[in-house]
């Protein structure tokens, strides 16, 4: 596809933007933030060059668009171009203004509310671009016929299996959630999803509305980017994450935050649990193998994705995608913070957020979906 506007030239643009912040990255507040998201966007945008570069199925895709899909990804890329640039101006606003411009501008301006507009727009702007090739970036296991996946299981976590009479079939695959201490999110998002599994396996016609879709992951775990217990890449996480005191973890989940997941799903078997108590539950580092080993890693923030991604450059590993968990409604990202108290009544939220974002990354990967699964008190 030869369109005047490329994914190269959207780079560019964001990576200009990146070389502005350097120049003022003592900036605290929305510019800060703002950079993080725009690291968060090149580093989108790198690896979906390179697929594009690289990978004959997007090649194919990109040479059989019809000419008003060409027109529809030229104009949406110009867009992504459009804001990044803008971005870039507001950067270079910052810049030039004095210490007393900059209290204006961040306290009383409208910059904060355009760079969070902007900031939106971007991400729409990725999750369209995605749609429209059914780009692999952050992770997607296209459904396709069972003798198909037969043919193709090679290299992944577990043979592709039926959905059932009339349904579809998935390649079932592992999954690794990522924060960094591995005791908070990353447990309860671990926890939950095994409990679906559990819910999955006793209720084997479980799927979509449109037919039955076979639950698709085979095993399920957790680590903490910050924790040296169990990591066989110390060295590596340290370099690269650039955290004086990471901790040596072997400690056990939240109980806070695990009360409040069990009281939150009453009607979901707790086998996993059962099986392997909590308290057995240690918190753990990463493995130098992890992103040959699993087929996504899940983490909750775009810092970490951003700290992650430089990990798998150092280390190696095209078998895992690297996936933000949580979506609005535009499929734009939504964070998952941690929280700062432990808190019973805020752990309560934060649940009903997490397992919101499970059910909905099942959906969006894998076409799994079951509302009575689902019930959340």
């Amino acid at each position: 596809m030869s369109l005047p506007v490329s994914l190269g030239d959207v780079v560019v643009v964001v990576q200009g933007a990146l070389e502005v912040y350097a120049r003022i990255s003592s900036a605290d507040g929305i510019i800060r933030r703002q950079a993080g998201n725009m690291q968060s966007h090149a580093a989108w945008l790198a690896h979906a060059k390179r697929l594009l570069e690289t990978d004959a199925t997007y090649r194919a895709r990109e040479a059989a668009l019809a000419p008003d899909q060409r027109d529809a990804l030229l104009i949406l890329l110009q867009r992504m171009k459009s804001d990044a640039r803008a971005v870039k101006k507001l950067f270079q606003k910052w810049e030039a203004a004095s210490t007393l411009e900059r209290q204006w501008l961040a306290g009383f301006s409208r910059l904060p509310a355009e760079l969070e507009h902007l900031d939106e727009m971007l991400d729409r702007g990725i999750a369209k671009f995605q749609s429209h090739l059914d780009l692999n970036v952050y992770g997607k296991i296209a459904k396709m016929p069972a003798q198909q996946q037969q043919q193709q299981q090679s290299g992944t976590a577990a043979a592709a299996v039926g959905g059932g009479a009339g349904g579809e079939a998935v390649q079932k695959c592992g999954i690794i959630f990522v924060d960094p201490w591995n005791v908070s999110r990353s447990r309860v998002a671990e926890a939950y999803t095994k409990m679906l599994k559990s819910w999955a396996l006793e209720n084997p016609t479980s799927g979509t509305e449109k037919g039955a879709v076979a639950w698709p992951i085979d095993f399920i775990h957790s680590a903490g980017l910050e924790v040296k217990n169990r990591s066989d890449c110390v060295e590596y996480t340290e370099a690269i994450v650039r955290v004086p005191n990471m901790t040596n973890g072997d400690q056990p989940p939240n109980i806070t935050a695990m009360k409040a997941l069990f009281a939150k799903t009453p009607s979901l078997p707790k086998t996993a649990m059962e099986n392997q108590p909590l308290a057995l539950w240690k918190s753990r580092g990463l493995s130098r193998n992890m992103f040959r080993t699993y087929d996504y890693v899940v983490v909750f923030t775009r810092q970490d994705f951003n700290r992650l991604s430089a990990l798998r450059d150092k280390l190696g590993g095209e078998k895992a995608r690297l996936v933000i968990l949580g979506r609005g409604r535009n499929n734009e990202i939504k964070e998952i913070q941690r929280l700062r108290h432990d808190d019973e009544e805020e752990w309560g939220r934060k649940i009903w957020e997490i397992t919101v974002a499970v059910r909905g990354f099942l959906k969006r990967e894998f076409g799994w979906t079951k509302q009575g699964a689902a019930t959340i008190k």
